[in-house]
């Protein structure tokens, strides 16, 4: 995600400020943290080829999903599950 997209949703779209805006950009990291968790836990996996190209599909799902949303709660957690692919 660009760095200058979170400080520009917070006040815009989510209507915040400085303290929402280390909220969103704090489950960007949670989500990061989450998906090196999985990640880890997948590597037993032999078919990396799918579980990257699921991967990538879920995040393009993910930015469309934080795109859409005006809420503070859903975008948070569209904006974790970006982090987390």
């Amino acid at each position: 995600m660009v760095t200058i997209l979170p400080p520009i949703y917070a006040v815009k779209v989510f209507h915040g400020g400085a303290g929402l805006l280390g909220i969103l950009l704090a489950s960007i990291g949670v989500g990061g943290i989450i998906g090196g968790i999985v990640t880890a836990y997948l590597a037993r996996l032999e078919r990396w080829g799918l579980l990257q190209l699921g991967s990538i599909f879920l995040l393009g799902l993910s930015l469309i999903a934080f795109r859409v949303q005006h809420c503070n709660l859903d975008g948070l957690t569209a904006a974790g599950c970006s982090g987390n692919v």
